[in-house]
């Protein structure tokens, strides 16, 4: 039997050999014709593939014997209602039919499977020899290429293998000192794991011996009586006593003064010993350290930053009446109080952050016998009072780097350092809050910030169904993705105090509210030591659990304003970050102009250098437009083709080059983590916290599934070499899951598909 060959089309052959279309001629044709469902193209093609039909004047054109052959198809069936069910080649030279791939056939080693035209036709391609018989033709040749130089402009993937530690010079794993704290191997389970698998919870002789009984005690009898101002600077002392109490159990030495003081040494990755042990301690800090990813102090001079500082947090303008009186019979929000099992939720799912002032973590929060218990009676005291205690208003501020200049203290954003139990308690407002704004849906179904929906992936999908419908509809989309000028620090507090109380919210929660961002004040931290008390007078606080929802309801009015009542997208928010959609210029322009003049009553301003705009034309000629957009004066930076402005962490753009940098810089964490001093184990449950960070990108659809088989294969021989394992080893095991005995490594390959 003779074979038939393969094309890329998928109707040809059937995997048992048998030809799905009429099967071939006994012999070659003397053209390239249809016989039935099936066609017969003749190599070497001269020019083009004419149509196989009679009085048909089309001719398929492309830069291989491929594409001219799938536009022939096409045509075939578009234009003529004929099915093609199978294709056969056939050779001119020797004339004979070719049973596999043109390519590999013995008359074409060295002889093009495409030969150009001996006349040139009319239209011919500036940037190569080919011509076309047609403009359009030239036009989709001419887009080809410059869609190709685009994806070559960009930075091209870079992996750089993992140098491999022979096993005789391998780390030893650290054997503790007496007193010092031991490394678990993983996967077995020590004397201590199981006495925590087995040992019920706290029984009543534990909760009695805890050094927060008697606190617990003092608080509930506050709990009866009257809310007067001496029972709540009575509630502050016991407090107060209370951490002292926890401060000398549970910390070593006393707390250290930031305001002359130099950096703390940094971490030595290269010492196994002191890696390791990290490790152990603190996963998150010991990763940070060794790929470098742990951002460096601002070494702004600590008078610029306090003056900077005590500008941007000073009191703001608000225009009164921004919100309307909410008219819905809503319940209060905490008409009911903390229990147990809320606030033991909320510390059983707290990460080990960095404290606040008093030192103390959630970690040592979870170690300390009644604290569930106590953490709830203070909480309700403080909805009972309506207050919180004053050392709770006071924190310590870090700043992380933004892009741009470092020297600059507009270029840092600042995330407050506040006590853990202040944290826990707004953990818990913040609970009882989104629970309420879904309930009632007081907020916008366009804003996905700090809501319990995944709002990235939404938003990019959105986004690019607006994009893609350009071209389908033939019609203009215009996108404006606005930047407001230090959103979440200038939210006046007046413009916050209105809104509460005219949302239904309640007086409990309103008031408590008011009294937490009520003579507030922070210290900013930077390589030179800490600053004086700055007074917080606007703004929220930027890492406070609750502080994302109320910046969400302030700016609530102004999304349900630019969406109004169409059924299609006209915004997208995730908190502060705006996105305009619109289907013309000047549709655009208005919502911009609402924008503006609305975050203008509300204290706030849009930053023209930072906001960008995309006009793109599904009519013809395809492609961006450059229409102006204006802030006020200032006009709009627009995105031209092969550019792209990242939304939500996604590059958006019309033809937009892929930003493989971000790929490359993913590879250098996972290089890292796999030459570092951390002992085998210690590496593998490193390189697992490195994954999830894969996520993102392969749910954008962000690069394609060749390239991250490329990390696949980069990593894959050091984790073998780390674990002992040959080359040749089986890869299954590292992949399989982990309930049969093996790593349970993802692979990026198929996690992105």
């Amino acid at each position: 039997m003779v074979d038939t060959p393969v094309s890329q089309e998928s109707d040809l052959p059937s995997s048992r050999g048998q030809v799905r279309g009429d099967p071939p001629p006994s012999s070659i044709p003397n053209e390239t014709c249809r016989i039935g469902n099936s066609t017969n193209i003749l190599f070497p093609i001269s020019g083009c593939l004419p149509c196989t039909e009679a009085g048909c004047g089309f001719k398929s054109f492309g830069s291989s014997y491929n594409i001219c052959k799938r536009i022939l198809k096409r045509h075939v069936e578009t234009h003529h209602q004929l099915q093609i069910r199978a294709c056969y080649f056939w050779c001119f030279l020797c004339q004979s039919r070719i049973t596999r791939h043109p390519a590999a056939h013995g008359c074409f080693k060295n002889t093009a499977l495409l030969i150009p035209p001996d006349t040139p036709f009319e239209w011919s391609c500036s940037a190569c020899d080919l011509s076309f018989p047609t403009e359009i033709g030239l036009k989709n040749h001419s887009l080809a290429h410059k869609l190709r130089n685009i994806k070559n402009s960009g930075a091209p993937l870079s992996l750089v293998k993992p140098k491999s530690i022979p096993r005789h010079t391998r780390f030893a794993p650290v054997v503790p000192e007496p007193g010092d704290e031991s490394l678990p191997v993983p996967g077995a389970s020590n004397s201590a794991d199981r006495l925590d698998i087995l040992t019920p919870p706290a029984t009543n002789s534990e909760e009695d011996s805890s050094i927060l009984k008697p606190f617990i005690i003092e608080i509930s009898a506050l709990l009866e009586t009257e809310a007067t101002e001496g029972s709540f600077s009575y509630f502050c002392n016991i407090v107060d006593q209370a951490v002292a109490e926890i401060q000398s159990s549970v910390l070593n030495g006393p707390p250290r003064d930031f305001t002359n003081s130099h950096p703390a040494s940094p971490v030595n990755t290269k010492d196994p010993k002191s890696i390791q042990i990290l490790f152990k301690k603190n996963p998150r800090k010991a990763v940070r350290a060794i790929t470098k990813t742990d951002g460096e102090r601002c070494k702004i001079p600590i008078s610029t930053l306090e003056a900077h500082f005590s500008n941007v947090w000073g009191p703001s303008g608000f225009s009164p009446d921004f919100f309307r009186q909410c008219d819905d019979n809503r319940v209060p929000l905490l008409d009911t109080p903390f229990t147990v099992r809320e606030v033991k939720t909320k510390l059983q799912n707290a990460a080990n952050t960095s404290p606040g002032p008093d030192r103390i973590t959630y970690s040592d929060w979870k170690t300390i016998p009644a604290s569930v218990k106590f953490l709830v009676t203070v909480f309700n005291a403080c909805v009972h009072f309506r207050r919180i205690p004053p050392s709770w208003k006071t924190s310590t501020t870090v700043l992380l780097p933004k892009s741009g200049d470092p020297n600059l203290p507009n270029n840092w954003r600042p995330i407050a350092l506040s006590s853990t139990m202040y944290k826990m308690f707004t953990k818990c407002l913040a609970a009882r809050l989104s629970a309420w704004c879904e309930r009632y849906d007081v907020l916008s179904k366009c804003q996905k910030g700090f809501t319990p929906h995944d709002g990235v992936i939404e938003h990019n999908y959105v986004l690019k169904n607006f994009l893609d419908s350009a071209r389908k509809d033939k019609t203009d989309v215009c996108i404006e993705w606005l930047d407001v000028t230090n959103a979440f620090g200038s939210i006046p507090h007046e413009a916050i105090f209105e809104m509460l109380s005219r949302s239904g919210a309640g007086l409990p929660f309103t008031e408590l509210i008011h009294d937490i961002y009520s003579n507030s004040s922070t210290k900013i931290l930077s390589d030179g030591g800490l600053t004086k008390d700055i007074p917080v007078l606007s703004g929220v606080k930027q890492g406070c659990p609750i502080s994302g929802l109320i910046f969400d309801m302030c700016i609530d009015p102004i999304i349900r304003g630019v969406q109004a009542e169409n059924r299609s997208h006209k915004i997208l928010a995730f908190a502060d970050d705006l996105c305009l959609l619109a289907n013309s210029p000047e549709e655009l322009q208005l919502s911009l102009s609402f924008v503006n003049a609305s975050l203008k009553r509300l204290g706030l301003a849009l930053n023209p250098s930072k906001s960008v705009a995309l006009h793109v034309s599904g009519r013809n000629p395809v492609g961006v437009r450059n229409s102006p957009f204006f802030i006020d004066d200032a006009q709009i930076k627009n995105i031209a083709e092969g550019d792209f402005h990242k939304f939500l962490g996604k590059p958006v753009g019309f033809n937009p080059c892929p930003d493989y940098q971000y790929l490359s810089d993913l590879a250098i964490i996972a290089t890292r983590l796999l030459e570092s001093c951390l002992a085998p184990w210690q590496r593998i449950a490193a390189l697992k916290t490195f994954f999830p960070a894969l996520q993102f990108p392969m749910r954008n659809a962000q690069f394609d599934k060749e390239k991250w088989a490329e990390i696949d294969a980069m990593i894959r021989p050091e984790i073998k070499n780390t674990l002992g394992l040959p080359e040749r080893a089986c890869n299954d095991y590292l992949y399989a899951s982990r309930k049969v005995g093996a790593v349970g490594l993802p692979i990026a390959a198929e996690d992105a598909d």
